[in-house]
């Protein structure tokens, strides 16, 4: 049962996904113990105390009978307020502030949507992953033909080709280049070439 509390500030409250009626997390990102009685002692609704982890992030730990569970904020966030339908893995924070867990900021993502922010935004100065097929800027597309040099399809770069054809992309390109005449019983033009 989720239950949402809105006070002036318009902070919005719902509970942990996993930890219902023990915890609640906000839109801004705060977490909260709600109020119970532990043996004879009433314990009182209160805001808890994070931490960072060596990555950055935000952490918070919750408790459940005995166990204790370390998690970051970001996803709690995101898991009580953000629908998934796509079910991705990762959330992303928009500004790549990684302290900044305000519902706003964040967004569900791919691991390769995540990467991509990351390079995009200048968070991450590693060199970008290598480019393949029609993602490259430098490839190339290229035409497919029968033996008797009749049509059979175009292709937007080599590694598509490749794929869809089951024949090794160096053949494919020996064959553009005119190292080889045919490589999968197919002859192979780039579509830039005149005939």
């Amino acid at each position: 049962m989720n239950k949402s509390i809105i006070n002036n500030t318009n902070e919005i409250w719902k509970d942990v996904v996993g930890f219902e009626g023990l915890y609640q997390v906000s839109n801004l990102g705060r977490i909260k113990s709600l109020s119970k009685n532990v043996g004879f002692y009433f314990r009182k609704e209160k805001i808890l105390s994070n931490c960072y982890q060596n990555n950055g992030y935000l952490v918070v730990n919750l408790s459940k009978k005995t166990e204790v569970s370390r998690k970051s904020i970001h996803r709690l966030v995101a898991q009580a307020f953000i629908p998934n339908p796509e079910r991705k893995a990762q959330v992303n924070h928009k500004d790549g502030n990684k302290q900044n867990n305000c519902v706003s900021n964040l967004e569900w993502c791919t691991d390769s949507e995540n990467k991509r922010h990351a390079f995009k935004t200048g968070l991450n100065k590693h060199t970008p992953p290598i480019r393949i097929g029609k993602e490259n800027g430098s490839s190339k597309s290229v035409i497919q033909y029968d033996c008797s040099m009749s049509f059979v399809k175009k292709w937007d770069c080599i590694m598509e080709a490749s794929k869809n054809n089951r024949i090794d992309n160096s053949s494919i390109t020996k064959c553009c280049k005119g190292k080889l005449k045919t490589a999968g019983g197919f002859i192979w033009r780039y579509a830039n070439e005149n005939n």
